[in-house]
């Protein structure tokens, strides 16, 4: 089973590149797990309402920010009973989502690094601008 994590910046075609991975069937790509506001991932997306025990406790935003590398941990199980047969999950991260994980999978031999960039800086900053402006971060064709 290889890991592998996507680093990359607002803007930059990570949703695309996530959801073209976890179109394959021997992949699974998670979104922006590591979000402040939301998790985003293949189980669900956005903020829980419930307080869950238990099990399901584990991926619930209190865990992922007081464990991080247990909630990961988690949810790459869930991954995988779901489907036994992928041979690789993955998510993606920004830098400020969570920088102690991030330097801690950079460092560890187990994770295969991603780093995705666009090489037109003023095109991702205007994008940016764009979607900040419009509320629209995600356009059909990047899903």
């Amino acid at each position: 089973m290889q890991l592998f994590c996507i680093v990359a910046t607002p803007r930059t075609g990570s949703t695309w590149l996530c959801s073209r991975l976890d179109g394959h069937d021997k992949l699974a790509c998670h979104q922006e797990v590591f979000h402040p506001k939301e998790i985003f991932s293949k189980f669900h997306y956005g903020t829980e309402t419930a307080r869950p025990v238990g099990p399901a406790y584990e991926l619930t935003k209190r865990f992922r920010n007081r464990f991080p590398r247990f909630f990961l941990s988690r949810l790459i199980s869930k991954t995988m009973a779901q489907n036994a047969e992928l041979q690789a999950v993955g998510f993606k991260i920004f830098p400020d989502h969570n920088p102690w994980l991030l330097n801690h999978l950079v460092e560890s031999a187990q994770w295969k690094i991603i780093f995705l960039t666009r090489k037109n800086r003023l095109a991702q900053y205007s994008s940016l601008k764009i979607a900040k402006l419009s509320g629209t971060w995600v356009t059909p064709h990047s899903c």
